[in-house]
């Protein structure tokens, strides 16, 4: 537990979230049962009931529960995006998703009706084409990749966030490789772009 704190002290700088001071806790609190359990065993030379190990442990996912799984979700864009959408898009507008697997099941269920998986540039080919007014999210990049065509979009909502939050997005570097996700719809307001 001592080596465990140690190590997070640094290491929480390298995480990408604007993780509160609280998050401190974390490193400290692993810090001070290793140093009682320490205390205890050498006090009694013989392993104690591990009440001290325990109450550190629960004391660190309560942390990590209360602190950083919401800093996490904050960084995550998918509610606050499929939400705008939700509010913004009447009954008959269509819903769809671009090159976006990983948020397949929470786009829907924050968006509270079917939606569109794209996956390639035919599919968002034949999604713009449709009758009535469309609504789309989508990486930043493949916007620019899909502009570039000459396909022309317009964007209704940007912002940052992390697609991923598996241990490679948290290694050193992660935060400025935030990407930017965007939610797109008909350049003029009608069918066909």
């Amino acid at each position: 537990m001592i080596t465990a704190g140690i190590v997070l002290i640094p290491a929480l700088d390298r995480v990408p979230l604007d993780l509160p001071a609280e998050a401190r806790l974390l490193p400290i609190v692993l810090l001070a049962s290793g140093l009682a359990m320490l205390g205890q065993v050498g006090r009694e030379w013989r392993p104690a009931l591990p009440y001290v190990a325990v109450t550190g442990l629960v004391a660190c996912y309560a942390v990590v529960i209360t602190i950083g799984l919401p800093a996490f979700e904050e960084l995550k864009p998918t509610r606050r995006l499929a939400r705008m959408v939700a509010t913004t898009a009447s009954a008959n507008d269509q819903i769809g998703m671009f090159r976006l697997n990983r948020w397949s099941s929470s786009w829907r269920f924050y968006v509270g009706r079917h939606s569109e998986r794209l996956e390639t540039d035919a599919d968002l080919h034949r999604f713009f084409a449709t009758p009535g007014r469309h609504y789309c999210a989508m990486l930043r990049t493949q916007y620019d990749r899909l502009a570039a065509q000459g396909f022309r979009l317009r964007i209704v909502h940007e912002e940052k966030g992390l697609f991923t939050t598996t241990g490679r997005a948290l290694r050193r570097g992660a935060a400025a490789r935030r990407d930017a996700f965007i939610v797109v719809t008909d350049e003029s307001g009608t069918a066909g772009a």
